[in-house]
């Protein structure tokens, strides 16, 4: 199978905590790989999250939003949909002053 990522996942064995229905719901996790796009989890059985999570790794301090992209057992795929947003904008931005750079 081709690797359809754009960026490099790392493995990882973090702990983590996945929340929904408004942070009144939790479930632990264990995050195998990750990248600033997304992230593999793995629950210690097959659960049900909704398509959109919060992902909170206690180690890093951080919590992010995610998409999940793919579910399979006790796996669970994640995209973070605001590093694609953040990493374009600082593209266009790259663009942009790259481009008033050779005006000059």
């Amino acid at each position: 199978m081709a690797e359809r990522r754009r960026s490099v996942r790392k493995k990882s064995f973090l702990r983590g905590c996945v929340y929904f229905n408004k942070r009144r719901s939790a479930i632990d996790c264990l995050i195998r790989d990750i990248s600033d796009q997304g992230a593999r989890i793995i629950f210690s059985g097959a659960v049900n999250v909704p398509d959109v999570v919060d992902l909170y790794i206690p180690q890093k301090e951080q919590t992010i939003r995610a998409r999940v992209q793919w579910r399979r057992g006790d796996e669970v795929g994640l995209a973070f949909p605001r590093a694609r947003r953040a990493r374009s904008r600082n593209s266009a931005i790259w663009r942009t002053a790259s481009r008033n750079l050779r005006r000059r």
